[in-house]
């Protein structure tokens, strides 16, 4: 994290800099806290518009998909979190908003709208999330981390998570959940024969065995998962020398080891290592068993698959 200092004012609450010169570094020492562990709460509010107000989802279903189905929202956060995540909420609509609100270029009017339409029901500071399942195709299925709305409650900031209906299944929802967590793609590089340095192409949904990847249920990575505080300090060995080490399969809940941290540079200004290799273990266990058979027919479970934390 880093705290800095600008010239700019604010404007329908953005803030638009004056001079891209006046920007001053202040600290950049600051340590981002992300855990997200406990019971934190979720609203999912259904959306159609004037024009065609149809209920295409029906709230029971969704409340299932959320939070009571063996495979359900909460049943998946529940296990990549070793227990360390319960999520829980309430499904709420059909809300009509107006068409001429819709611009799939600039969708921030409508989810003010809907927060406005929605605020005598709800009491936000109950919840940590918010989900929108929106009739409209033109929308991009889209997660936003610290979404801030002002309502009769005070100003709130939730992760907020955008859906089409057809999207309101696990691995979608979950794909963006995460990125209302602060999450980034789960990305590759491709350096050809050589070594990992040098001219490689990013490649941004490269890591196939990830929620943060493709749309699947796999579970996030170590990296991801030491990000938003599941990992207990026995789960992560922090390799100082050569040496056998064991870890198990990051999908099994216990709190056995799941990851070597190998330490790759350290900053000798600073005293801290600032990159890392995280080396893990796969099996086709809990949701880590996706139908396809990945793991296993791409030869992942045969060793170690490793991540690297710049």
């Amino acid at each position: 994290g880093i705290k800095v200092e600008m010239v700019g004012r604010i404007d329908n609450d953005q803030y638009i800099i004056s001079d891209i010169n006046s920007i001053n570094v202040v600290d950049n020492s600051i340590k981002l806290e992300n855990n997200k562990v406990g019971n934190e709460k979720v609203l999912t509010v259904l959306v159609n518009f004037d024009d065609n107000p149809i209920e295409v989802l029906n709230i029971s279903d969704v409340e299932n998909t959320m939070f009571n189905n063996p495979n359900s929202v909460r049943a998946y956060f529940l296990e990549a979190s070793y227990g360390k995540l319960d999520l829980s909420g309430n499904v709420i609509g059909y809300f009509t908003q107006p068409r001429s609100l819709l611009n799939c270029n600039n969708m921030f009017p409508l989810y003010y709208s809907i927060i406005n339409q929605i605020d005598p029901y709800v009491y936000f500071p109950d919840y940590q999330y918010i989900v929108f399942s929106i009739n409209e195709g033109c929308l991009p299925n889209i997660g936003i981390p610290n979404m801030q709305f002002i309502t009769q409650d005070g100003v709130v900031r939730v992760g907020l998570a955008v859906m089409r209906p057809e999207s309101m299944y696990l691995n979608s929802i979950g794909h963006e959940l995460g990125h209302a967590m602060r999450l980034s793609h789960a990305r590759a590089y491709e350096c050809g024969s050589g070594i990992a340095y040098g001219s490689c192409s990013l490649i941004e949904y490269g890591d196939p065995y990830d929620m943060m990847a493709s749309y699947n249920h796999f579970h996030f990575n170590s990296i991801e998962k030491e990000f938003l505080g599941w990992f207990n300090n026995n789960q992560v060995i922090e390799v100082t020398e050569s040496g056998i080490y064991e870890i198990e399969a990051l999908s099994i809940s216990s709190s056995n080891p799941k990851v070597l941290k190998i330490p790759k540079r350290y900053n000798y200004n600073t005293c801290e290592l600032f990159e890392w290799y995280f080396v893990e273990y796969r099996l086709p266990i809990g949701f880590d068993n996706e139908s396809r058979n990945y793991l296993e027919n791409y030869n992942v479970t045969n060793g170690a698959w490793i991540h690297y934390s710049p």
